[in-house]
């Protein structure tokens, strides 16, 4: 889904119809938006599909997949809006990314 993003951003940066840059951010927080939605929904619905060595209604595992999808593209969504404006020049950006991923896990 990260190289369906990347190719979604350079189109969406080289396109000449939009002007404005702060257009162009809105446009790619949108398109981020869908697609974790998109990557988080398919991910759980195959692991409640898949895994489990009993079989469940199609309610059943759409409603849970649907579940367990919002929180996990909020915390994602969140993540990475810190991780743009967060400035990790004293600690270096590796070591920056692992504190900013042990401050999600402890929370």
């Amino acid at each position: 889904m990260s190289t369906i993003q990347i190719l979604i951003e350079i189109g969406i940066m080289n396109n000449k119809e939009i002007d404005s840059d702060i257009s162009k951010g809105i446009l790619i927080q949108f398109t981020f938006g869908v697609n974790t939605l998109i990557f988080f929904f398919g991910l759980t619905f195959g692991i409640y599909k898949f895994v489990p060595s009993f079989t469940s209604k199609f309610k059943n595992i759409y409603r849970g997949a649907i579940i367990a999808t919002i929180p996990s593209s909020i915390m994602s969504y969140i993540f990475s809006s810190i991780n743009q404006n967060s400035s990790y020049g004293k600690f270096g950006s590796t070591v920056g990314f692992f504190l900013l991923v042990a401050l999600f896990v402890n929370w």
